[in-house]
């Protein structure tokens, strides 16, 4: 997947979430294009998200941004930027424990994470 397809991917979710005003954190977005593209990274995904929000796609659809905590992996919290409806609070976002499925096989294993592709750091 090359730069553009990647760009054109991360928007195309980024935008369908704001428009049906469905929460989501980078890995909600970062885990479906990586599923089906698994040279992707995250923090590719995760630096265009947040070009995104710098300028001001989350806020014109009125998202607002949250830091909340997760579980990347078993035993392992993290703080992850989540973003939302601004009438819609935050606590009821139920999805903090997201196992990345490779389908190369890699990060597959009993920890739940590929540290080379999904950093502990989420921020």
């Amino acid at each position: 997947m090359d730069a553009s397809d990647l760009l054109f991917a991360v928007e195309e979710a980024v935008h369908k979430r704001l428009e049906q005003k469905n929460p989501f954190t980078t890995v909600d977005i970062s885990h479906p294009i990586i599923a089906e593209y698994p040279e992707v990274r995250h923090s590719e995904v995760r630096t265009l998200i947040r070009e995104m929000d710098d300028r001001g796609e989350m806020e014109v659809a009125d998202f607002e941004m949250t830091m909340i905590q997760v579980t990347p992996r078993i035993g392992k919290t993290a703080k992850a930027r989540l973003w939302h409806p601004s009438d819609a609070d935050p606590d009821g976002y139920q999805d903090r424990e997201q196992k990345l499925d490779r389908p190369d096989g890699a990060g597959n294993d009993s920890d739940n994470t590929d540290d080379s592709r999904l950093p502990v750091e989420l921020l």
